[in-house]
């Protein structure tokens, strides 16, 4: 077609009358940003048995498809390089909508409960939310947010908030701080537009955003056909908060959640993974799935080798077995007195260096070093690990030692070389397993030579 053609079109459906007729999904709106170098399906109603037309800006071709006698339709539409603005138009026979605005660019899904739900500003705020909440005028970073809701059966639509797609600006920051702050690295490291879907909720377990056929092989997770809806029950936020999102491009999915499924980490282990499978299906795309291991939370103690909170850690790590996953580690970040620490900025600088290094080609030191070997030798365990240690202090802290009958106490470590330490402890004679971090709140200062936490791990486990 050529481009007398198109400003012909443009300018027939602009003067068609509206009627309201076609119906769009709700993430489907004014300032959206789309999946560069990919192709959007566009799903709808329109007049029944109408011819639909999808005219794109950055399109020389309008894509057709027939609605079928419910008035349902679906057009592919390949998206182009980041760039933008541009509008797109979908008309029937007597109606139209025009989408304006439209970024192209990179989408991420960041979803789970209240740490990835907490906000710029909004019921908590972040550390100096002051100065990042006046500075968010950042109009080519995007942001959607799923209205919290319930469902006993899969939806096809979301509800959102704010209207729609909104531009980051100051008015916006009731939003997820990590999915903004993630954003806005991407953002300036890639030079493209970036948007983020905001689909969280406090205080609900793995299983509530997990469709009820990946819940069949989970023992101990009893799924009614009629069960009591409340946003803790098996599938509720799945069906009404993901399943709808299927149908749009995503790059990959943030997820930051566990807290309500403390105290079940052997559960917890085949769930989350259930829930990556899940998700993949549902988009269809082993796209990449990079989730934040919890916080230290609740009072120090020295020596806890029955800790549920490092526990479900040690189950959030089993997923790492999926390809095309990442774990980023927040031990460090956390406060014993509160569930919900206001550093986010560091959480969200891990997550970007995972997916800048993995994704998009960048050179980011984002792994931590990780113990490879592991050799028992008299009173003494000598841990190897697969790059230079790092510690904040001229002692090392963080590691327990036990024997087996189950008794533990605080190693003693000396550091060998970069990559290897020898632990002992007095209380110890004969120890079979060394565990690191292994706490609510542990005190552990070993990093890499850039800066990343060695994440928590137990030589049994």
């Amino acid at each position: 077609m050529n481009k007398l053609s198109a400003i012909f079109l443009f300018g027939l459906a602009t003067m068609m009358p509206v009627q309201a007729k076609i119906k769009l999904p709700n993430y489907i709106t004014d300032n959206m940003i789309v999946q560069q170098n990919s192709v959007m399906k566009i799903v709808g109603s329109a007049a029944s048995d109408s011819k639909v037309t999808v005219w794109a800006a950055w399109d020389s071709n309008p894509r057709q498809t027939k609605a079928d006698k419910e008035g349902k339709f679906e057009i592919l539409l390949p998206t182009p390089a980041a760039g933008g603005p541009y509008s797109i138009i979908i008309a029937d026979k007597d109606s139209k909508v025009k989408i304006g605005n439209v970024l192209s660019g990179e989408v991420w899904l960041c979803s789970g409960q209240s740490n990835m739900e907490f906000p710029v500003e909004g019921w908590s705020s972040v550390m100096d939310a002051d100065h990042v909440v006046s500075t968010a005028r950042n109009p080519d970073i995007r942001l959607l947010q799923v209205k919290r809701g319930t469902s006993l059966a899969p939806m096809d639509d979301i509800e959102v908030n704010m209207g729609g797609w909104v531009e980051a600006a100051p008015n916006t920051m009731d939003f997820s701080a990590i999915a903004y702050f993630y954003a806005k690295e991407l953002r300036d490291s890639l030079r493209v537009p970036v948007g983020v879907i905001d689909a969280t909720w406090g205080g609900t377990p793995a299983e509530a955003w997990t469709s009820s056929e990946y819940l069949k092989d989970i023992s101990g997770l009893e799924i009614h056909k009629h069960q009591e809806e409340n946003r803790e029950c098996p599938s509720v936020l799945y069906n009404a908060m993901i399943h709808p999102l299927r149908d749009f491009k995503v790059k990959g999915v943030l997820w930051y959640q566990g807290c309500n499924n403390v105290g079940r980490a052997k559960q917890y282990e085949p769930l989350f993974q259930s829930l990556i499978k899940n998700w993949r299906n549902l988009w269809g795309e082993d796209f990449p799935f990079y989730f934040v291991q919890l916080a230290g939370y609740r009072a120090p103690q020295a020596v806890q080798p029955d800790s549920e909170w490092a526990a479900l850690r040690n189950a959030q790590c089993k997923a790492l077995l999926l390809p095309n996953t990442a774990m980023v580690s927040a031990i460090d970040l956390g406060n014993p007195g509160d569930i919900h620490p206001r550093e986010k900025q560091t959480v969200a600088h891990r997550l970007a260096l995972t997916a800048l290094g993995r994704d998009y080609g960048f050179n980011t030191n984002y792994r931590a070093p990780l113990c490879i070997s592991t050799k028992n030798k008299g009173d003494r365990i000598i841990l190897e690990f697969d790059d230079d240690l790092t510690a904040t202090s001229s002692t090392v802290l963080g590691f327990i030692i036990g024997d087996i009958n189950g008794n533990f106490d605080q190693a003693i470590v000396k550091k060998i070389d970069n990559c290897t330490l020898e632990l002992y402890s007095p209380m110890v004679k004969k120890p079979i397993c060394a565990r690191y971090n292994w706490a609510d709140f542990p005190n552990g200062n070993l990093y890499s030579r850039h800066g990343i936490p060695v994440a928590p791990f137990a030589t049994d486990k």
